[in-house]
């Protein structure tokens, strides 16, 4: 093979690995359908909220409600639609949760804070505030 027919085939090897596309082989594919869901509805001691009322919402549309078991367990069946589309409030007593499923990172929302607490902090913040204003007061008479 002469330097001319070797830069050919060269030229032509390199042509031919420019030009090829892709190789595409088959690809696996996995969907999946949720034929019930189980809700867990508790208080934040750990205690299940037995007998609490369960509704559940696509949109503004209350498409279902019920009442928790024994356990706290609400279960739907979602019958063809987007789990993401869902949200799930439930309510007891003066208590209310929400929450939506399929969204990235969704987790129970933080516990709410109590009325009784949110009184404590008001008057522990009025105290810091005439305690900082007495010392100013003081200071500003020397």
């Amino acid at each position: 093979m002469n330097e001319k027919n070797c830069r050919l085939a060269v030229l032509a090897l390199i042509s031919v690995l420019i030009l090829a596309g892709t190789a595409a082989g088959h690809r696996m594919l996995i969907g999946y359908n949720v034929e019930e869901v189980g809700i867990s509805v508790f208080y934040d001691d750990g205690t299940a909220a037995a007998g609490a009322s369960v509704m559940v919402y696509d949109g503004d549309d209350l498409i279902a409600e019920g009442v928790a078991d024994s356990r706290g367990v609400y279960r739907f069946r979602p019958e063809g639609r987007r789990i993401d589309d869902l949200v799930f409030v439930s309510s007891s007593v003066g208590h209310r949760a929400e929450i939506r499923i399929g969204t990235p990172g969704a987790q129970a929302p933080p516990p709410e804070i109590p009325t009784s607490m949110k009184v404590l902090a008001g008057f522990g913040y009025l105290l810091g505030i005439a305690g900082v204003s007495m010392i100013y007061a003081s200071r500003k008479k020397r």
